[in-house]
């Protein structure tokens, strides 16, 4: 039994409310309700009293898929307006709520990984709220677990992992603060340029997992990355960026894929460019990450930038005299070693390239260049924070590209793929707006 097509449920409604008819206008009184439902062929007959209506099969699965999209709908805006008040003052904003609460920090993957589908990008993040609700916890019920990190996804780490370990060792450093953090890291990036360039680290001036980060265009976002692989060639002064997919087939990707990929190896490149040539204003990490360059560094950082001999760039330049441990700040640590990147001369990244290799052996697919195109590159970064700064909601694939749903582990209870089903059903007997989704 459902409702009467022209009082879909709309997002906030009980899906299985009955509505009453209007009152009697000349009275003002409330006239006794005539109630009709809707029902399939082979319904028991409900209560007498009750109006009838027989719908065909076709329509009654329509109106049925309504009814559960309104019901989802309705979970799905009570977990966003749930955490838009616990996180960020009621405010939905995707970057504040599940990447950097209080600052505007975003990671290279989760920018690329929405040319895919933003949709899914933001149910991954909604998952532990949204895993608690009724529609939810029944699809867990019915045997469709979902990984927020699958097998392939595991793989692919150990695979980084073991590439990291053949060109340097990882060395752990205890960090109390965020300042703590990323001054190792501002370190880690200069030493592995350093050796880059030199072409006596790592193997024959090949470094692998360097950390960038920078606002290109000032969009207002710090953008962080790791690169996989960069290559120095002293002969050709040319520097190769290279980045690693693995796949569970042999077998390229297709385009839908590869425009994610491109995008982030852009990326890459631009924020590595602007970090040698000393493009990079320093402020980046106070503005949008929130860090104090005001905080004294901790005990064991200090202590990496003694074994790495750096010691010495943090000396004033007025007293010409090595500070002594309270006086090495997060400031003075970016301010210098930032220099420092700059003076290494290093040239523009010169070739982007992308090798494809096989998760089960580790055999290489393919390798395939990308070609750098800035003025497509800005125009995608901005559509992509659109999203996550709140500016507009989340986008799931056209009709088209609906075959991406079949990798897809919330198939069974997304709402943008509900919708596009209804609005293309050739039972659909009310106008696309009506459906009870908010575009």
């Amino acid at each position: 039994i459902r409702m009467d097509s022209s009082t879909l449920p709309l997002s906030g409604e009980d899906p299985l409310a009955l509505h009453d008819d209007e009152a009697d206008a000349d009275s003002g009184a409330q006239a006794p309700a005539e109630k009709r439902l809707k029902i399939a062929p082979d319904s028991p007959t409900p209560q007498s009293g009750v109006e009838l209506e027989e719908v065909d099969k076709e329509e009654f699965a329509f109106l049925d898929k309504a009814t559960h999209l309104g019901t989802l709908q309705s979970e799905l805006d009570a977990v966003k307006d749930k955490l838009a008040l616990t996180r960020n003052r009621g405010q939905y904003v995707p970057l504040r709520l599940f990447r950097s609460r209080g600052s505007n920090v975003i990671n290279v993957t989760d920018i690329s990984q929405g040319l895919w589908c933003e949709v899914q990008v933001e149910y991954r993040h909604l998952y532990p709220t949204m895993r608690r609700t009724a529609e939810w916890t029944k699809m867990a019920e019915q045997g469709t677990p979902v990984q927020l990190k699958t097998e392939g996804m595991k793989q692919g780490a150990a695979i980084h992992l073991k590439k990291e370990l053949e060109v340097h060792e990882k060395v752990k450093v205890a960090t109390v603060t965020m300042e703590d953090v990323k001054a190792v890291q501002l370190i880690d990036t200069y030493t592995q340029l350093s050796s880059i360039k030199s072409a006596t680290g790592g193997v024959g001036g090949l470094e692998r997992e360097i950390s960038v980060f920078g606002d290109p265009f000032g969009l207002g976002v710090l953008i962080t990355g790791i690169v996989d692989q960069l290559q120095f060639s002293p002969e050709s002064r040319e520097l190769t960026l290279l980045d690693y997919k693995t796949r569970q087939s042999k077998s390229m990707p297709g385009e839908a894929q590869k425009r994610g990929t491109a995008l982030q190896l852009m990326i890459y490149k631009c924020l590595l460019d602007q970090l040698t040539c000393g493009a990079t204003p320093v402020d980046v990490l106070s503005r949008h990450a929130k860090l104090d360059f005001d905080t004294v560094l901790s005990a064991d950082p200090i202590e990496y930038i003694k074994q790495h001999g750096l010691l010495g760039i943090l000396t004033s330049s007025e007293s010409k005299v090595s500070p002594k441990d309270n006086d090495i700040t997060f400031g003075r640590v970016v301010e210098r070693v930032s220099k420092l990147i700059a003076g290494l001369d290093l040239p523009l990244v010169g070739t982007l390239l992308v090798q494809y290799e096989f998760q089960g052996t580790g055999e290489v697919i393919g390798v395939e260049t990308v070609e750098y195109d800035e003025a497509w590159m800005k125009s995608q970064l901005e559509s992509c924070l659109g999203f996550w700064m709140g500016t507009r909601k989340a986008t799931g694939v056209d009709i088209e590209d609906s075959w991406k749903c079949n990798f897809c582990q919330f198939r069974d209870v997304c709402v943008w793929r509900m919708h596009k089903q209804l609005e293309h059903s050739p039972a659909a007997k009310v106008p696309p707006k009506s459906l009870p989704y908010n575009t």
